[in-house]
C-alpha cells in the first residue's frame, strides 16, 4: 500500500488489520520524505519506485498487488510502468497519471505555491474543516494531527516530483486486472482525471464512490474496503 502526499503508513490503519484478517499479507511503508523515512534534498518518482522494489526484494515476495491512493497512486502507476511483470493486480484511488492540460498544470502549480507559503496550523484547520463537512471524522483527525508535524520543504519536493508523472501511454501495455476508484465529492473534473487513468489500463474496472474524496480509504472506509476486497476476491 502506497500513501498520499504528506501522509504516513497510519493512513492505512483502517485497512491493515481488516485485510490481514481476510488472509492478505499487508505491507505498508513510509515513503521517502514521509513519516519516519529518510528526509532528502532531492526527490524523483524513480527514487520511490526503487525504494519499493528494494523492500519487495528484501522480503522475497514474487507476486504482489499494489494499492496506491492519491500520491501513492501516482507512484504505483510509475512503478507499474517500470516493473509490470510481477504485479498481479493494481488498485488505484483518487489519483492522476499525467498533467498535460492547462487546467491540470494550473492545479499542480497552485498546490506547490500554497504549500510553500501557508502556515501548518492554517492548513491543518482547512483540511479538518473540509473532511468534517463530509462527516469523515477519521480523515479529519488524521490529517489535522499529521499536518501539524509536516516538513513542508519535503512536501514541496514530493509535490514537484509527482507533477512530472506521464505514464498513461505506458500503462496501455499492462494487462493484469486493475481497479480505479475515485471520490465523487472531489468534483467532476477530478473524476474525469481518474477515468482517464482507468481508460489507459486494458483490463480495468472504474468505480465512483459517492460522498467521498481523496483519500477514499479514510473518508468512506467501508465502501472503499468493500470494493477493494470484492475486486481482490474475484480477480
Amino acid at each position: 500500500m502506497s500513501d498520499g502526499l504528506g501522509a504516513d503508513h497510519n493512513m492505512f490503519k483502517p485497512q491493515i488489520e481488516k485485510y490481514s484478517d481476510k488472509g492478505y499479507f499487508v505491507i505498508v511503508m513510509d515513503l521517502r520524505a514521509h513519516g519516519l523515512s529518510e528526509k532528502v534534498k532531492k526527490l524523483t518518482l524513480n527514487d520511490w519506485a526503487e525504494d519499493i522494489m528494494t523492500l519487495i526484494n528484501y522480503l522475497k515476495i514474487d507476486v504482489y498487488c499494489i494499492i496506491g491512493i492519491s500520491m501513492g497512486g501516482v507512484i504505483a502507476q510509475y512503478f507499474v510502468s517500470k516493473y509490470p511483470n510481477k504485479i498481479n493486480k493494481l488498485i488505484l484511488s483518487d489519483t492522476f497519471g499525467e498533467l498535460k492540460t492547462l487546467k491540470e498544470r494550473l492545479i499542480s502549480f497552485t498546490q506547490v505555491t500554497v504549500l510553500g507559503f501557508i502556515r501548518k496550523k492554517t492548513f491543518a484547520k482547512i483540511l479538518a474543516r473540509t473532511y468534517n463537512k463530509l462527516g469523515a471524522k477519521k480523515a479529519s483527525d488524521y490529517f489535522y494531527n499529521i499536518t501539524l508535524n509536516l516538513n513542508f520543504k519535503q512536501l514541496v519536493l514530493a509535490r514537484k516530483a509527482i507533477n512530472k508523472i506521464d505514464v498513461l501511454d505506458d500503462l496501455k501495455g499492462f494487462e493484469k486486472p486493475s481497479l480505479v476508484l475515485v471520490g465523487e465529492s472531489a468534483g467532476k473534473y477530478f473524476v474525469k482525471i481518474n477515468k482517464k487513468v482507468a481508460n489507459s489500463l486494458n483490463n480495468s474496472k472504474f468505480e465512483v464512490i459517492k460522498d467521498s474524496m481523496d483519500p477514499s480509504n479514510l473518508v468512506k472506509t467501508e465502501e472503499f474496503d468493500r470494493k477493494v476486497l470484492n475486486f481482490l476476491k474475484r480477480n
